[in-house]
């Protein structure tokens, strides 16, 4: 290790331990691998790099753009978490109205051919239930996955406003969770991916306002191959 490193270490003010040497502090940065290191790190493992003492550059990094983006993307996350669970509300909502809208077409009709619809009624009902059950089973298991992720998000953002007043603390502990970050973000995109409704209709037959005998009596339920969803 050089002996600049080595002499200027003595006034570091970190005190986070390395995860591979627990028993040694963190205290340089390694710019090619994107890593914090302990002393044994860099004497090991990142001895051809150049190597930075994070007690001189950690206190620009509050203030500087590297960290303003991650606290961005964090906001951007949470704020797309609370939009995520909004839409799944919102559209759990809108499949219990639309199956009650749909239902309630079936049964008006249903008056005008009384008995004979009683078989073909119970059968379209069932379509209309398995697909309310299908979309709503999917939308009610998304929640709890925004709730997760919103509580990683929580969990990051309270580690990082322990260390606003260490400034090299911060930069440690940023550059640990800028990854989790990404990979939250992605496990928000795939979520809303999922927050999908099928869009189905109640689609009343002409031919049992003329025939109450035909097979095709009351009706279909006719699936819409359109698929809601607000997320871009």
């Amino acid at each position: 290790m050089p002996t600049s490193l080595t002499d200027k270490s003595l006034k570091e003010n970190t005190n986070v331990p390395c995860d591979i040497h627990p028993k040694e502090s963190i205290k340089y940065f390694c710019p090619t691998h994107e890593s914090v290191n302990c002393g044994h790190c860099v004497e090991f493992e990142n001895r051809s790099c150049k190597i930075s003492l994070i007690s001189e550059i950690s206190d620009s990094f509050k203030n500087g753009q590297e960290y303003g983006d991650i606290r961005k993307s964090i906001a951007k996350l949470l704020k797309g978490v609370n939009d995520c669970v909004n839409e799944v509300e919102s559209n759990i909502k809108m499949i219990l109205k639309l199956s009650e809208d749909e239902v309630t077409k079936l049964r008006d009709y249903r008056e005008k051919v009384n008995d004979y619809c009683n078989e073909r009624e119970n059968f379209l009902l069932e379509i209309i239930e398995k697909m309310k059950d299908m979309d709503k089973t999917r939308l009610d298991s998304l929640k709890p996955k925004c709730d997760n992720i919103k509580a990683k998000i929580n969990q990051i953002k309270l580690a990082l406003d322990a260390q606003e007043n260490n400034s090299g603390n911060l930069f440690i502990e940023a550059k640990r969770v800028k990854k989790r970050v990404e990979c939250l973000e992605m496990c928000l995109n795939d979520l809303s991916k999922e927050n999908t409704v099928h869009r189905y209709k109640f689609i009343k037959d002409p031919t049992t306002e003329r025939l109450l005998k035909a097979k095709t009596g009351l009706g279909i339920v006719s699936e819409d191959q359109t698929i809601w969803t607000h997320f871009g």
